[in-house]
């Protein structure tokens, strides 16, 4: 889980990073800690996490604000899976409101995926890799862009909604369960694996990375579709953004793991809930491995690309701990 307690050479490295707002960080995890711990044990998130708050938390979150206009501030938050960005962007949204009170609404690219039978429609028309969801082109571009827009415009008292996707059943969830937003919004989070990717020269795509790639996209028509989509409506989408946070995964093996682990939490709150676990679609090891190839390729790319392009890098180690932050423009 992200962001537990660092080590001494790290926690050296995030007070570097922070140093210039940690009196203020002081004085609001004084009196919000204990609102926080809270907010943990409802969350169901680790208890860990409440050593990061002063430290990491708070900080991050001041630093963030200080960017803001006038008007709705878009935060992207870009991390491979398993990397903690959904913990950020909840910890982040109950930072927001909870000690700035700022009206925040925090949204995963995961909400935009395509349905299934439309999935379905685009592997047969264009790829059969496209069935599975994930990857560039399997997302609702417009409904994203067009969320954004209906947020970034709501006066007060105004609403809308933000989709949502159910992954157990492998399809959109009902609209009648979408989360209604009250205008006007301060800030909107939005986290996913490839949130601010860009696309690849078209050169690189001809070797494949992985046995999926060369065994099932001979002719490499389906990355070129992929990164087509990065070129033109991903770009559009997210270059809506105002800031962007990267958490930095050290290589792919940690997806790898880190993603099965996640299939893994998913199938125990199933069986806590009582569900038909042959009714829905979890991933045993094998199904994540080819799962995870689909992905590869951008997250590869985004490791090389995205540290120059987001302003603040939070990077992993195996361990999923903090080893380092970065600033490329705010350090």
């Amino acid at each position: 889980m992200l962001f537990m307690q660092p080590n001494a050479p790290e926690q050296s490295s995030i007070w570097r990073f922070f140093a210039p707002l940690s009196d203020e960080a002081t004085r609001l995890a004084s009196q919000f800690q204990v609102k926080f711990d809270d907010f943990l044990v409802t969350s169901r998130l680790p208890s860990s996490l409440s050593s990061q708050f002063a430290s990491t938390y708070i900080p991050l979150a001041s630093l963030i604000i200080r960017q803001r206009q006038q008007g709705t501030f878009f935060l992207g938050i870009n991390g491979a899976q398993g990397s903690g960005k959904s913990t950020l962007c909840d910890v982040l949204t109950w930072i927001f409101r909870e000690v700035f009170g700022l009206n925040a609404a925090g949204m995963s690219l995961d909400d935009f995926y395509l349905t299934k039978k439309e999935r379905a429609d685009l592997a047969a028309e264009v790829h059969p890799l496209l069935q599975t969801r994930g990857v560039p082109g399997t997302h609702d571009t417009k409904l994203g862009i067009q969320t954004f827009e209906q947020l970034k415009g709501l006066q007060e008292n105004q609403e809308t909604t933000i989709p949502g996707f159910d992954k157990s059943i492998d399809d959109r969830a009902p609209a009648s369960s979408w989360h209604r937003v009250t205008g006007p919004v301060d800030i909107v989070i939005f986290e996913g694996w490839c949130v601010g990717a860009t696309e690849q020269p078209y050169a690189s795509l001809e070797t494949a990375v992985n046995a999926l790639e060369s065994e099932q996209d001979k002719d490499g028509l389906w990355r070129a579709y992929v990164n087509d989509k990065l070129a033109q409506e991903y770009r559009q989408w997210f270059g809506m953004l105002d800031f962007l946070v990267m958490l930095k995964v050290p290589d792919m093996s940690c997806v790898y793991r880190w993603r099965f682990n996640q299939e893994q939490a998913l199938r125990q709150r199933m069986l806590e809930q009582g569900k038909d676990l042959s009714q829905l679609e979890i991933m045993d090891k094998e199904q994540v491995d080819r799962f995870i190839m689909h992905y590869e390729r951008v997250t590869l790319n985004q490791l090389q690309e995205l540290p120059k392009q987001a302003q603040v890098v939070i990077s992993l180690n195996k361990s999923q701990q903090i080893a380092g932050v970065e600033g490329q423009r705010y350090a």
